[in-house]
């Protein structure tokens, strides 16, 4: 049966980092920077993904990959 996009949460993966006091930012790719609005994060499909971006930027210390689900 399929399943309707209106009802169906949508799943993935976002590159965290958080402040001193524990406020998360995530990173946006487009923008080159980070972003504290979770929907304009840039959204990876699978952690696999999140974490292969997290080891190529590996000069930024505390980023890790985070689920969210929209919807």
């Amino acid at each position: 049966m399929p399943t309707d996009p209106q009802t169906t949460p949508e799943t993935g993966w976002l590159v965290e980092i958080q402040d001193p006091n524990g406020k998360p930012y995530w990173i946006d790719v487009g923008d080159a920077g980070l972003t504290d609005d979770r929907t304009k994060a840039t959204r990876f499909c699978r952690k696999q993904d999140a974490e292969a971006y997290i080891r190529h930027v590996n000069k930024i210390p505390g980023l890790i990959a985070t689920e969210h689900q929209w919807g």
